[in-house]
Formats: C-alpha cells, structure tokens, sequence
C-alpha cells in the first residue's frame, strides 16, 4: 500500500507532467504567431520600402523632366558669308565666331536664312551692318546690328519692299533701336502703334505680345508688315509715308529719301571696295 505521502508526490508529478504538456503546447502554439507576426512585419516593412522606393524614383524622374538639359557641345561651322558680309565684319569689328555664337543663341532669327540669300541680299545685309552701326550712334548693340539688318533683307525680301526704303524706314523711326518707344504708343525699330495695330499684329502671329516688339527680329517683321499694307493701301511709297505718319508732310517725305539715299550710298561703296 502507497502511504500518503507517495500519493501527494505522485499527485504533484502528474500535475507537473501536465503543467509541462501545457507550457510545451502554449509555446508551440504562440511560435508560429510570434513567426508569422515577424513575417508579417517584414513584409510590411518591404512594402513600405518598396513603395518609398518607387515614390522616391517618381520624384527623381519629375525632377529630370523639371531641370532643364545641359545644351549639347556648341560646334561653330561657318557659313559662307561672302565677300560683301565678310568686308563689313571687319569694318564693323565684329568675328565670324560671334556671328555663328549668335545663330546659334537665336535660332529662329533671320540670321540662320543667311544661307539662303542671294548676293544682292547679302551685300544689303553687308551695307545694313555698315549702316545701322552708325546712325544708331552706338546705342544698339552687335548682337542686335546682325539680327536686325537680316531681318530686314529677309522681310523687305517677302513683303517686296525696296531694301534701301526698309532700312531708310528703320533710321527714319528710331535710328533702327530696337528697344525705342515713343510718346503716344509707338514701339519698336519702326515705331508701330501697338494700340492701333495690336489685335492684328498677335492675330497673324507676328508678335504674342507687346515686349515683342522690342525684338530684333519680331520689331522688324511688324513694322515690315505695317509698312508693307500702307503701301498696297496707298498705292505706292511715297504715298504711304502719309499713313505711315499719320498726316502728310514734306518734311517727313524729304527726311525719308535722304536716308535711302545715305543707305544707297554705303552700299555702293562697300560695293567697290570689294
């Protein structure tokens, strides 16, 4: 017979054994919640990585749609000037290599049609150097000297105007200054009425807007434009020097057939020199 004792032990090592079953059974059961939690974490995390990750490529590539390219290496490649431009250059103290740096800096400039001109355009282009260097007294610079007088031969050219009256028309104005405004609205190398001619100059898409006209290159396709309707309105130029002005006047009239005689003039001497 078990005494009471050994009863009580074997009571308790049962209830340890049980005890033990239970712990082992609780620790096998919250190890794989402890794993998958883990997994679960982990797997939070990398999506949380993963999803920085394509927020952060989404900034980088918004950033490089945003900055601007480096322009790619400028190569100068001359073009063949002439004799007649080349001539003027170098009286003008201007290099080839400015010439081309321009070009470049201003591709829809009328100085990239230079190509394309003939040789009576190029030697008005030559004599328009030469030309709007001095009555411009030195108020507009080589950049705008190049742009302009190209832009004159090449709309003068388009609107059938006389080359020597398109520059003589430009002196006349602003002394070809580009960025000369008047007193009453008018703008530009050839003094446009930017409140008369506004709606029709944006409507044919001469200029987008007023600061335009201040442009080498868009001032003189507008005023060309302007000056070139007085003319098919009236009939003729000397005509239109009266719309043009607004009122008729020898003064006006004389003024305007010296300057295209002085224009005459350097191109034909530049004309022998060569």
């Amino acid at each position: 017979m078990m005494m009471k004792g050994e009863i009580y032990l074997t009571k308790n090592k049962h209830l340890m054994h049980i005890f033990c079953l239970a712990f082992l059974v609780l620790c096998l059961f919250i190890s794989p919640l402890k794993a998958s939690e883990t997994e679960a974490v982990k797997t939070n995390a990398q999506k949380e990585d993963s999803a920085l990750s394509h927020l952060s490529d989404a900034i980088k590539k918004q950033k490089e749609k945003l900055t601007p390219k480096p322009p790619e290496p400028y190569e100068v490649t001359f073009t063949e000037y002439g004799p007649a431009i080349e001539k003027a250059l170098a009286k003008a103290g201007i290099k080839k290599t400015y010439v081309e740096t321009i070009k470049y800096k201003y591709p829809d400039s009328a100085l990239n049609q230079l190509k394309n001109m003939t040789d009576e355009q190029k030697l008005d282009m030559a004599a328009g150097i030469l030309y709007i260097k001095k009555c411009s007294y030195g108020r507009v610079s080589q950049a705008d000297i190049l742009r302009e007088s190209a832009a004159i031969v090449y709309y003068a050219s388009r609107y059938k105007i006389p080359r020597a009256e398109a520059f003589a028309m430009a002196d006349l104005e602003s002394h070809c200054t580009p960025h000369c405004v008047g007193r009453r609205g008018p703008v530009g190398p050839y003094q446009v009425h930017w409140p008369s001619h506004s709606k029709k100059l944006i409507r044919k898409k001469i200029v987008d807007n007023r600061n335009d006209m201040f442009d080498a290159d868009k001032g003189v396709h507008a005023g060309l434009y302007v000056f070139a309707n007085y003319i098919n309105y009236s009939g003729s130029i000397q005509k239109s020097l009266r719309h043009y002005l607004g009122r008729s006047s020898k003064r006006y009239t004389k003024m305007f057939y010296k300057r295209v005689n002085n224009f005459k003039n350097v191109r034909s001497k530049l004309k022998k020199s060569l």
